[in-house]
């Protein structure tokens, strides 16, 4: 029914994604990491995808941004979005936009984070790689 609608655009976002960790080799064992709250896995990712290209849908997702996010200078690591974009790339479903976070206006009530290191921090634009995506739109 979904893709009777059309076009469609399927978001996975909100809080929870803004503090989830991806763990799509199963290391975790189902539990989050220290700075994370949540887990999802490579099968509830596919799951996803799956539904994306079964309504011929394009993908909004949250970049993540907790406190696991980030190494001990503070700094933004990309690391987790890199994973989630190459894999949904590589399963045939590119993210079509990414948000770097959701509600970014509660950073600094719900985590020991400062907005300031969106813009001082140097990769920050590796979320959005032209070379790896080049038809993402970063949604901010």
């Amino acid at each position: 029914m979904a893709g009777a609608l059309g076009p469609v655009w399927v978001r996975t976002s909100g809080t929870w994604a803004t503090k989830t960790y991806y763990d799509f080799d199963g290391h975790t064992g189902g539990t989050a990491p220290e700075g994370f709250q949540n887990v999802l896995t490579r099968e509830q990712w596919e799951g996803v995808l799956d539904f994306v290209k079964a309504v011929d849908g394009r993908l909004l997702i949250s970049v993540g941004n907790c406190v696991g996010n980030h190494k001990p200078d503070g700094s933004w690591d990309p690391a987790q979005a890199r994973l989630l974009l190459d894999f949904s790339r590589e399963y045939g479903v590119p993210v079509a936009a990414a948000e770097f976070m959701n509600e970014p206006n509660l950073l600094g009530m719900n985590h020991s984070l400062s907005g300031r290191f969106l813009f001082e921090n140097p990769h920050f634009p590796q979320i959005k790689s032209r070379e790896k995506h080049p038809k993402n739109a970063l949604i901010a």
